[in-house]
């Protein structure tokens, strides 16, 4: 849902709504709020502004990401963006699984890697079944494909390294 009139969320700023935001939580409301997006879907006193900023920078790219706004902030993986959750919406993963695995770095690069190359995770369901689909493609990928046993070459390296 667009504003209607982006004058009266700068007007709010001036009431006790708004007084709820620190100074550069409100910066971003209010250029969300010029540059046309529902900045109000991002006006959330618990959200710092960085994470409002990114919400609404990937709002300015894709409006459509709105309703997994609260999703995306209670995330449990901090290395996801919102880019790649762009991205997994393209491919049919369930959001609400994806934001909810808990793994490495390095297994979630290997996630959005194996999800940019268009392996199938749109059937699971739960974290479990995720995973257990991950460890398939890892194999497979592993095995047939050398972009990918190369990337998990160099990171064996790095971590003797470590």
């Amino acid at each position: 849902m667009k504003l209607a009139n982006n004058l009266t969320i700068m007007q709010r700023m001036n009431t006790e709504w708004g007084y709820q935001f620190d100074p550069m939580q409100c910066a971003e409301i209010l250029d969300g709020a010029k540059r046309g997006i529902n900045a109000e879907a991002y006006a959330n006193p618990d959200y710092d502004h960085t994470l409002m900023r990114e919400i609404k920078e990937a709002l300015v790219k894709d409006p459509s990401l709105e309703q997994y706004i609260e999703t995306y902030a209670n995330r449990h993986h901090s290395c996801m963006t919102f880019g790649f959750l762009s991205e997994c919406v393209k491919h049919g993963v369930n959001i609400e699984v994806i934001t909810q695995l808990e793994c490495s770095n390095d297994v979630f690069s290997e996630i959005e890697m194996l999800i940019q190359e268009g392996y199938d995770f749109s059937q699971c369901k739960t974290t479990t079944e995720f995973m257990k689909t991950y460890h398939k493609h890892a194999k497979d990928a592993y095995e047939n494909t050398s972009w990918f046993s190369y990337y998990r070459d160099m990171q064996e390296k790095r971590r003797q390294f470590q």
